[in-house]
């Protein structure tokens, strides 16, 4: 790794051992303390796209899958209808339809706590920081 790229991992005065929280765990966590659930889901829906762009393809897919499914519980705006969208579309073109489609499946069945904890998985293994929420 680069010397930049250690360095953005972990900021002077961290060691590999203590690694800075990213941006989308931390905000998780806030909301999860706070017991806000709709906006647990609204943090859920903007990894999608990140995940999708990093790479994350199955990972991705089982996240909007859980997303798509909580939509009876909390509203999905435009805005994120259209993002996951975008990111499914970018999916399929990579994973097929068939493996995209099983994935959102697996994810639906998912509930809050559930993806929550695939998320934070997913946050902790790409090591990449992606824009904040």
């Amino acid at each position: 790794r680069s010397r930049a790229a250690l360095q953005q991992r972990w900021p002077p005065g961290s060691t590999p051992r203590q690694p800075r929280s990213h941006p989308f765990a931390e905000v998780l966590e806030l909301w999860a303390q706070l017991g806000n659930e709709a906006l647990q889901w609204w943090v859920l829906v903007r990894l999608v796209s990140p995940l999708a762009a990093l790479g994350t393809d199955q990972d991705a897919a089982v996240l909007a899958g859980a997303v798509l499914a909580a939509a009876d519980h909390r509203p999905v705006m435009p805005s994120e209808t259209a993002q996951l969208d975008a990111a499914l579309r970018l999916i399929r073109r990579r994973l097929g339809t068939a493996a995209t489609s099983d994935a959102v499946a697996a994810g639906a069945g998912m509930g809050l706590a559930a993806a929550v904890a695939h998320a934070r998985r997913l946050i902790d293994s790409t090591g990449h920081t992606a824009p904040r929420p």
